[in-house]
């Protein structure tokens, strides 16, 4: 079963997709950005389901460090968020996919799948 790592600081968001998502993945979540480098370091995910606003911080700004490190770039990265963000505010991060809030859970899981090469 292929690794997922959901970074998402709303709790009933990260509860909804853990929830459905750990029937088709072994799940691991944070809530915020902190550490999350590290995290993802030492837990190596096969997939990362990433919210780009938190309070403190832009999930792009992980993304990007992700898709540019040779030993992290190939983990594929869905950024997801309620924020109106335009391709060209996502695309220099180099996501490999968008996923706008709200969203049907269906819709990620198809996403994750298309993403992972399953």
């Amino acid at each position: 079963m292929k690794k997922l790592l959901i970074i998402e600081d709303d709790e009933s968001v990260l509860d909804s997709l853990s929830i459905y998502l750990g029937k088709y993945y072994q799940v691991n979540t944070l809530k915020d950005l902190n550490g999350a480098l590290a995290h993802i370091v030492i837990k190596e995910p096969d997939l990362i389901l990433l919210d780009i606003l938190f309070s403190e911080s832009d999930g792009r700004l992980l993304c990007r460090q992700l898709k540019t490190s040779a030993d992290l770039k190939r983990i594929p990265v869905v950024l997801m968020s309620a924020g109106n963000f335009t391709e060209k505010q996502i695309r220099p991060c180099k996501p490999d996919a968008f996923i706008p809030k709200p969203f049907a859970l269906k819709d990620v899981l198809k996403t994750l799948q298309k993403v992972s090469g399953e």
